[in-house]
């Protein structure tokens, strides 16, 4: 399938799935020797298209346009040409054991994406969406932009931007927040989730703090705080030849104190008296008749 835009021709790779709002291409420029991949999104219903001319007219004519390559109109329907990156979701990604260090980088250039595109909040919200995050080998993150949330486009603000942002944190630290390992990582999720930033460069600062504080400790496994349940088992390892010298008394008292006490206690003699009324063949008989009396 080739599609046709003014002055290029894509041919479509494959299809993502979309919406009832919109489709998807993952396409190559015909005829051209570039590996370089393109999301090439239709959307379906005229009346959306309409809607959406406009804001991406307005977004093509920065000279900061991010990702976004091209727009063009084909039979009615609004056509959106992105770069596309051929690279793991993100959250599929951080199902492997990825090291603290290689997941804070990732962290810091998905961060830095954001604030270089300057993207307007609705483009932010599809960007962040976890089918729209990807991560790279390296580690770096990148965004594509199948338009999954068009009903956003008019109402996205900051605050849904910060929520998807901390969706995106949680996915990457999610073992550190598991055992609050860093607390500070924690609180600034925490003010993703509850704060009334007013743009993104206030978000970022608070970032990048944060980023200062946990890369020297980056390469540690568990930095700072250990969980619950490791915590006092590595406390009883770093102790165990200390504990061993205390056993050990202990153990020497409790002999010592079992000998002593085997001595020194006075042999008890039973209460009830026996009676001897013969011995061996002889028969022992008393003066008085009372044979039954003990003697």
């Amino acid at each position: 399938m080739v599609i046709r835009a003014i002055s290029q021709r894509y041919q479509v790779i494959r299809r993502l799935f979309g919406s009832n709002q919109v489709k998807g291409y993952v396409c190559r420029e015909e005829k051209s020797p570039s590996k370089e991949r393109y999301l090439l999104v239709k959307v379906i219903k005229p009346g959306l298209s309409k809607k959406m001319l406009p804001y991406f007219m307005e977004l093509n004519d920065r000279q900061n346009k991010g990702d976004l390559l091209n727009y063009f109109i084909s039979k009615r329907s609004l056509w959106i040409v992105f770069r596309y990156y051929e690279h793991s979701l993100l959250h599929d990604k951080m199902r492997s054991n990825i090291r603290l260090k290689e997941r804070l980088e990732a962290s810091r250039t998905m961060m830095e994406q954001i604030l270089i595109q300057d993207l307007p909040y609705y483009l932010q919200y599809e960007a962040l969406n976890p089918k729209n995050t990807v991560i790279s080998d390296v580690p770096e993150v990148h965004f594509n932009f199948l338009l999954m949330d068009t009903q956003m486009l008019e109402r996205c603000d900051m605050t849904d931007v910060q929520k998807r942002l901390a969706d995106s944190m949680e996915i990457l630290f999610e073992p550190e927040l598991k055992i609050d390992a860093i607390p500070r990582l924690k609180h600034f999720v925490k003010g993703l989730q509850e704060k009334d930033y007013s743009e993104y460069s206030q978000i970022y600062r608070d970032y990048r703090r944060l980023y200062e504080y946990v890369a020297p400790m980056a390469d540690e496994e568990l930095p700072e705080r250990e969980s619950l349940l490791l915590r006092p088992w590595e406390h009883l390892k770093k102790n165990v030849n200390v504990l061993k010298k205390v056993l050990y008394m202990a153990v020497i008292v409790a002999l010592v104190g079992m000998i002593v006490y085997a001595f020194v206690k006075p042999e008890t003699m039973s209460d009830n008296k026996v009676q001897f009324n013969q011995i061996g063949t002889l028969k022992i008989q008393q003066e008085d008749g009372k044979g039954d009396e003990p003697w």
